[in-house]
């Protein structure tokens, strides 16, 4: 099925997105950093979890009383996806940090910023998490893929494929194709603002939601 326009997700924010494109084409970043990637989401109405990004124990802290266990940290920028243990308490965070940020400062990971990522682990009241990625092939271009969380440890399945664009209907279909969640009711909408990123900004080769938490509607 090839949908037809549908103005069932609002419009990005094709500005905001062009200027973004501009600043990663003058500084020549094949992989937009937190900030921007943070920013571009906001300008198609997709809003991140909170996170903050640290560079020392001592602002990794103040991040955590901001923030609040349990917490996960990444390297910024990683071209990995590296990403420490759940961390559940203060303990937990000075042991993590000295034990893991040295690790990454003896041998950077490619792509590697400098900072750490704090982001909470999970919500409350979560029953499961998945992926929603989308990826350019060579041959049939932009591919959209729902399929289980490898960020929160699930089980390896092989994800749902679906071309954009989509429309609600579609969204249902690649959704009812994981086979490993019902219909829900946020997943549809950021599905179709996946589908509008594909379509009006082709200079978006690769971006991945992992893990995408969800709680009972």
């Amino acid at each position: 099925e090839v949908p037809a326009s549908s103005q069932e997700s609002a419009d990005p924010d094709l500005i905001k997105a062009e200027r973004l494109r501009v600043r990663a084409a003058n500084a020549q970043w094949t992989t937009l950093p937190v900030v921007e990637t943070r920013q571009l989401l906001r300008a198609v109405g997709v809003e991140l979890q909170p996170f903050v990004v640290v560079e020392t124990l001592a602002e990794a802290k103040a991040a955590a009383r901001e923030l609040r266990y349990p917490l996960t940290l990444k390297l910024q920028g990683a071209s990995t996806a590296a990403a420490s243990p759940g961390v559940a308490n203060g303990r937990a965070l000075v042991r993590t940090w000295g034990e893991w940020v040295p690790q990454a400062m003896n041998a950077p990971p490619a792509g590697w910023e400098g900072g750490v990522i704090m982001q909470r682990t999970a919500l409350e009241g979560a029953i499961g998490a998945i992926s929603i990625a989308l990826a350019t092939d060579p041959t049939f271009g932009p591919v959209i893929a729902v399929g289980a969380s490898r960020q929160a440890g699930s089980m390896h399945r092989h994800p749902a494929l679906m071309l954009p664009p989509l429309n609600r209907r579609l969204a249902e279909d690649l959704l009812a194709k994981t086979g490993i969640v019902a219909p829900h009711a946020d997943l549809g909408p950021l599905l179709l603002r996946v589908s509008a990123i594909a379509c009006a900004l082709p200079w978006v080769r690769e971006l991945e939601f992992d893990p995408v938490m969800l709680t009972p509607d």
